[in-house]
């Protein structure tokens, strides 16, 4: 054990000693074993080597134990861990399918903006389809969400070769027909998301109006069939519309938000 004058050297062993020696005897014996013992670690000898032994218990001198999680504690946690993550997923599902919903929905107002901008940029007639697929036995659909932005019908023909930019549209030998400038798979992204147009197809004059001129503006809803109802017919998915004014205006919005709201259609 470390003697009063050897304590007395160590100043925060000074002042320790201090508070202990208001503790029983026992407390203070025990108390200074310890200390004595992480000042000056035991030392065994192995095979002919030191090494620091195991430290002793206070009193026993026996191993002290080495602390960490039960099996049992560990058990609890885990358990915890997986309660939490069951009443997490209904609404991570959720979030993943309206993620669909919301990716379809952004496509198509895209694509839309990019057909009127290629419209006015080259001053002549250009078109946005919907269709089946973006392959050879593509055909226009009001309930599909592949789009093609086009000078001529894609019908047949929606895995051509994009318009050669190097060329003026009307040269035909390097753009032929359907001259397809932007394309767009409704697997990138969007493949839960369903479609329903009033029209398969529009076209935008060199003004970025829709001609013919329609009687009523041309709505685009897409839904998610797979994650559930809309949420204007109480279901949990918030599903969009993608809206086209005869002038050329294009916005999207939310049927499920009342008429005040900047966001609903």
């Amino acid at each position: 054990m470390l003697s009063d004058a050897e304590t007395a050297n160590v100043p925060f062993l000074a002042a320790l000693t201090g508070v202990l020696r208001r503790y029983p005897s026992f407390m203070w014996q025990a108390t200074r074993r310890s200390v004595r013992l992480a000042l000056h670690p035991p030392v065994s000898t192995i095979n002919g080597s030191s090494a620091i032994s195991a430290p002793l218990r206070a009193n026993s001198g026996r191993p002290a134990r080495w602390f960490g999680f039960t099996l049992l504690e560990l058990s609890v946690v885990i358990a915890i861990v997986a309660i939490l993550a069951s009443l997490a997923m209904p609404n991570f599902s959720t979030w993943i399918q309206n993620g669909h919903i919301r990716n379809g929905s952004e496509a198509l107002l895209n694509g839309l903006q990019s057909a009127r901008a290629e419209a006015v940029k080259r001053n002549t007639a250009v078109r946005f389809q919907l269709t089946t697929s973006t392959d050879a036995n593509c055909a226009l659909s009001t309930s599909a969400g592949n789009w093609l932005v086009s000078i001529d019908d894609p019908s047949g023909a929606c895995d051509s070769t994009l318009v050669n930019e190097a060329f003026p549209l009307s040269n035909t030998g390097n753009n032929p027909a359907p001259r397809i400038i932007h394309r767009y798979a409704v697997s990138e992204g969007a493949r839960n998301a369903s479609f329903v147009a009033s029209q398969s197809s529009l076209m935008f004059n060199g003004l970025g109006r829709l001609s013919p001129p329609p009687a009523a503006a041309i709505t685009i809803d897409i839904a998610n069939a797979l994650g559930g109802a809309c949420a204007v017919t109480s279901g949990p998915l918030r599903c969009l519309r993608v809206v086209v004014s005869g002038s050329g205006q294009i916005r999207l919005c939310d049927p499920a938000v009342p008429g005040s709201d900047p966001r609903a259609c």
